[in-house]
């Protein structure tokens, strides 16, 4: 029996998804449509590559649906559920491999640019990736959450632990540190 489950709130869904059988497994596709785009996203930028993006992305989707069906709680903000799935997924990985810096892909569309604007582009975003390699990890994580991924703080807040006003202070300051860093390119414009 196939259900309507695009009227559900998150919780309904997760609820539905804690009983397991088949309502379950379509109450996890609604959940995979609501947030599949953007969690792959954040996967892409803090990856920093295509390849281990859609690693960390079928690892945490695969952890979410398990955590799910073995938990006896439901879960009210299940997309900071998710994201935090992922980030400690991310973190532990970063853990075990002993990686310094994190980049990020910063993708580009729209129309046909001359080839002197594809090279300014270029450096433009290898300045922007390297300015983002040189932040803390903490300072860069919430940068590319609520900069890049449009989380609000409370969101970013519920994901990692963090106070609002330690969040707004670290994007603050990593603001800052990408606008000295990028202030010679800046200035010969």
């Amino acid at each position: 029996m196939n259900l309507d489950y695009t009227t559900y709130t998150d919780s309904a869904l997760f609820a539905v998804l804690m009983q397991g059988a088949a309502t379950g497994e379509q109450a996890f596709g609604e959940l995979y449509k609501r947030y599949s785009r953007k969690l792959y996203l954040y996967c892409t930028k803090v990856t920093g590559n295509r390849q281990d993006a859609h690693d960390l992305f079928q690892e945490a989707w695969i952890k979410f649906h398990t955590a799910s069906t073995t938990t006896q709680t439901c879960v009210d903000n299940v997309a900071g559920y998710l994201f935090r799935i992922t980030r400690n997924l991310h973190l532990n990985k970063k853990n075990e491999r002993h990686i310094d810096t994190i980049t990020y892909e910063d993708v580009y569309s729209g129309a046909q640019t001359s080839q002197i604007q594809q090279i300014e582009q270029h450096e433009v975003e290898h300045m922007l990736e390297r300015a983002l390699e040189l932040l803390d990890d903490d300072y860069r994580e919430a940068y590319i959450m609520h900069e890049l991924e449009d989380m609000p703080y409370d969101e970013i807040s519920a994901i990692t632990g963090s106070t609002v006003a330690a969040l707004k202070n670290r994007v603050w300051r990593a603001r800052k540190h990408i606008r000295t860093y990028l202030a010679p390119l800046l200035s010969s414009s």
